[in-house]
């Protein structure tokens, strides 16, 4: 996850998405994903929507991303995030 997400650390393998996990539900209170558009060539499938939830100090954020998969053999060999560089903090 991008640094200036309160949920950032770095991901490699398996062991690291089930921290990330971790640190996502002990960042905020909710959190949920809006997909606005899916787009898929090849082995590439891009998520575009917007990511919202409260945090634990009680404020209300969001912020849009766009999720980039690599599919192969019906597995994710990779996981990209974008987002926008300024979340918006909504209280």
């Amino acid at each position: 996850a991008p640094e200036l997400l309160p949920q950032a650390m770095p991901v490699r393998g398996r062991d690291d998405v089930a921290r990330f996990f971790e640190k996502l539900a002990s960042t905020w209170q909710d959190f949920g994903l809006e997909i606005d558009d899916l787009v898929a060539s090849g082995d590439r499938v891009c998520a575009i929507g917007r990511a919202r939830g409260t945090l634990l100090d009680g404020r209300q954020a969001s912020y849009g991303f766009v999720h980039a998969w690599t599919v192969r053999d019906g597995v994710c060999v990779r996981f990209d995030e974008y987002v926008d560089p300024s979340p918006e903090l909504i209280g």
